[in-house]
């Protein structure tokens, strides 16, 4: 009898959409395995952050292209309300919600509520964005290794 364990994290955003389809339709498959053939196998997502192999620490230029893209918004731009994350950093909504969550967790931006009568609608419209002093050091080593909002 055979036996083989994996144990392990996917970094999503170090891979191309092909390839996430690839690894989706893979667990796909093992699910679908485990339970017709009654063997452990076990998914799920990641709330918290969970350091990579190849990183010394949670310094500038290891961290996702989407978390530097925000770091570097808000190090322009100062304050920023959420529903003008999209415009300053062009990346879709559905994105930036994970990486604001990570950069909150790790303590390098803050947040809070600015009621503005008739503005955007949604759950986090009226929600403020702000980097800290450990938040605007790590924008600051950015822009000094040439990083940009375009890279």
């Amino acid at each position: 009898m055979a036996v083989r364990y994996f144990r392990g994290r996917i970094d999503f955003d170090k891979l191309s959409m092909a390839e996430i389809s690839e690894v989706a339709a893979a667990i796909a498959v093992l699910e679908k395995l485990a339970e017709k053939e009654g063997f452990d196998f076990e998914t799920g997502a990641s709330r918290k952050y969970a350091p990579r192999p190849d990183m010394e620490g949670k310094r500038s230029t290891e961290r996702p292209r989407m978390q530097r893209r925000l770091l570097l918004a808000l190090r322009s731009r100062g304050k920023l309300l959420y529903v003008e994350m999209e415009e300053a950093t062009g990346m879709k909504m559905g994105s930036i919600n994970a990486h604001l969550s990570n950069l909150f967790k790790e303590g390098l931006i803050t947040k809070q509520r600015v009621p503005r009568a008739g503005g955007e609608r949604g759950r986090n419209a009226d929600t403020e964005y702000e980097l800290n002093e450990k938040g605007v050091e790590i924008a600051d080593e950015l822009i000094a290794a040439g990083e940009t909002l375009l890279t």
